[in-house]
């Protein structure tokens, strides 16, 4: 979290919400204690796309 500048509680909330972000290609797991991700499958979504998902509200910059 430090990297982005997100305290604990950001960060959590953030990866609760990854399996919808990631389409299902990954999970977040907080299972006794232990908090964890883990990839589904083989595939994994189209990392533009992925990123583009987590910022909703933010314009595309011209090339």
């Amino acid at each position: 979290g430090r990297i982005f500048k997100l305290d604990e509680d950001a960060l959590i909330d953030r990866l609760v919400d990854i399996e919808r972000v990631a389409k299902g290609a990954f999970l977040w797991t907080d299972s006794a204690g232990v908090r964890a991700i883990a990839r589904r499958g083989e595939g994994l979504p189209d990392p533009a796309s992925f990123i583009a998902s987590a910022y909703p509200h933010t314009k595309a910059l011209a090339a």
